[in-house]
């Protein structure tokens, strides 16, 4: 078999001949013979789809689209449907077509063959590897279509078509839409909603799974195994693009796959450090596509119609690329790079989506390298936040990522419109304000000696705050207090943790803020206020621990460590037979002068001096 333009198994030899079974061989003298050979998939358990039938061969010998029929029979009646088909085909010398209709090929009840007309219908590129794979083994680099053979109910309808008979409703699948769009069905299966392929999909797990696991001298061949998943993931998307289906999954998602495995490629063979260090990288480049193939699919047409898996700042094909490009930038450029991304909110009269998500992704990446922010990486956000040297952020860059951000979320813009009609605006917009919250210098709470006060300057949600201990404490009678706020980095973002610890001589009282994703809505964020109410006749212990630095001139202060134990049981260890160690609740305060400053330091010192004279 030879045939100057295919590129198919039989035509090519791809090296690995020697592999090839009974079956493979089979195949390719079928196609010899006959031109093409059907192939039928019938159901090993209850739980698989009826059969279907599907050709291999049909471009090798007549350059013409792969052919697939469902739901009609049994797997003879459907391979005889195809065959007839073939025959047509080349019997006529013309290109089988997406809406080319044909009679007589099959028939319904009190129909006759010659007036029950089948259609042929696209099949979408999604549908490949779960339904022809081995059409795909066959055609290997070849740019094959596939079209659908549909048939219509007792009328001529056809499903895509208004009153089709709902007698037929799922008999045979709406293979012209992507597999994520498709209603739930019989033919659909929860993995075949992924845009990865399942044994790629299998692999990456099964890799992370193993490099998570393995210690010591396991470690060398766990990120080998790492190494080589990541690679036959980029070779299925090389594939998919030499044979002409396009990237099946976001550049920022091949950057970050490529850069990683050339860095396995290029690293210093026996060097331990370097070598777990770019495994962390490969397994943090699959987890992101794994991640993002999860998200897709569960998200809504609308939004992946703009580029988007998820709500997230970086949930999208622009912000991600954004960080790209960050990660590209010289560090001395980077700021220059985010002032020119948050001009675009102002650069016309209409922001259009793609400024917008750049713009968030810009002011995301300000707020990230405040002050007292985690050092995690954020999902699909810029790597390099961290590993170089950082600039400072100006009260002037704060202003202009606000700025800008405000004018994201006006209802005029392109951003807030998309979002609105994929009925998801008040997810995003709260993420949004969320994010100008961060951005919000607050002032320092140690200044002021009133409760309110302070919360109000310092808080993200005084009224909050306030409002739960209103009723509760008199503030007139507070003895003393210390607070404490931070960013916490989670899966689904970053969320703002809020505390205030407060004395009145008689209880030990605690009001906690923080943001928390929403149980019934993975989506949602909630802002969750919790108090905690302690008599101090229950605390039975104070440890005040006060840090100073050596200095020319004497000592400073450095830092201070509060802990309070409470006399409730917090968890048991067995340490002999008849031995059992009980360990107290405890709770922990600490401040350092040069994340909080001396004033902050000191407040702690106070609070702690305060509580510990209520001892008894």
């Amino acid at each position: 078999m030879s045939d100057v333009g295919c590129r198919c198994i039989g035509c090519v030899d791809y090296g690995n001949r020697d592999s090839y079974d009974d079956v493979d061989r089979k195949l390719i003298a079928d196609v010899e013979r006959h031109g093409h050979s059907c192939l039928g998939i019938g159901q090993t358990s209850a739980d698989d789809p009826p059969p279907y039938v599907f050709t291999a061969g049909m471009w090798h010998t007549h350059r013409q689209p792969e052919l697939a029929v469902y739901g009609v029979g049994d797997l003879d009646a459907m391979m005889s449907i195809l065959n007839g088909l073939a025959d047509r085909a080349r019997a006529s010398g013309l290109p089988l077509r997406s809406g080319d209709r044909f009679p007589g090929l099959i028939g319904l009840r009190d129909v006759e063959p010659e007036d029950y007309w089948i259609k042929l219908m696209p099949i979408h590129p999604s549908w490949y590897a779960s339904q022809f794979g081995t059409a795909l083994f066959f055609n290997a680099t070849n740019a094959v279509d596939f079209l659908q053979v549909v048939w219509p109910d007792g009328s001529g309808r056809y499903p895509d078509e208004p009153d089709f008979d709902a007698y037929f409703t799922d008999r045979q699948p709406l293979m012209w839409l992507p597999v994520v769009d498709h209603p739930p069905s019989v033919w659909v299966s929860d993995g075949m909603r992924a845009t990865v392929p399942e044994r790629r999909r299998d692999a990456l797990e099964s890799a992370i799974d193993g490099w998570d696991r393995a210690d010591g001298a396991a470690r060398t061949d766990a990120a080998a195994a790492l190494a080589e998943a990541v690679d036959r993931a980029l070779h299925w998307v090389y594939q998919e693009e030499a044979r002409g289906r396009g990237r099946p999954i976001p550049p920022h998602l091949v950057y970050r796959l490529a850069k990683a495995s050339v860095a396995w490629q290029d690293r210093e063979p026996g060097a331990a450090a370097a070598e777990h260090d770019v495994a962390e990288r490969l397994q943090a480049s699959a987890r992101r596509l794994l991640r993002w193939d999860d998200a897709r699919r569960m998200t809504s047409k609308e939004i992946r119609d703009m580029g988007a898996w998820g709500t997230g700042v970086f949930d999208s094909d622009g912000a991600a690329d954004w960080a790209n490009a960050y990660d590209q930038t010289a560090p001395e450029e980077r700021l220059a790079f985010i002032e020119r991304t948050l001009a675009k909110a102002h650069s016309g009269s209409y922001l259009e989506v793609d400024d917008c998500v750049q713009v968030i992704a810009g002011a995301a990446t300000v707020a990230a390298l405040l002050p007292d922010t985690p050092t995690e990486p954020i999902a699909y956000g810029p790597e390099t936040l961290w590993a170089e040297s950082r600039f400072e952020v100006s009260g002037e860059l704060r202003a202009a990522a606000i700025a800008a951000l405000q004018r994201v979320i006006d209802p005029a813009t392109e951003w807030s419109q998309l979002w609105d009609d994929a009925g998801r605006l008040d997810v995003v917009t709260a993420g949004v304000k969320r994010l100008i919250g961060a951005l919000q210098p607050c002032a320092d709470w140690a200044p002021h000696q009133e409760l309110e006060q302070a919360a109000s300057a310092y808080l993200r949600d005084p009224a909050m705050a306030l409002g739960a201990l209103h009723g509760l404490v008199e503030f007139d009678a507070v003895l003393g207090f210390t607070m404490h706020r931070s960013i916490k980095r989670r899966d689904w973002g970053d969320s703002l943790y809020q505390e205030i610890t407060l004395t009145d001589g008689l209880r030990l009282v605690l009001w906690m803020g923080d943001d928390i994703l929403d149980e019934d809505d993975s989506e949602v964020v909630l802002f969750e206020s919790e108090l905690r109410i302690i008599p101090l006749s229950w605390v039975h212990d104070v440890s005040l621990e006060v840090h100073h630095r050596p200095e020319p001139d004497g000592m400073s202060l450095h830092s201070v460590e509060l802990r309070i134990y409470i006399a409730i049981p917090d968890n048991a260890v067995q340490k002999k037979k008849k031995k059992t160690a009980i360990f107290s609740d405890e709770l922990d305060f600490s401040k350092t002068v040069n994340r909080h400053g001396h004033e902050q330091v000191s407040r702690l010192i106070e609070f702690g001096k305060v509580l510990a004279r209520q001892v008894r």
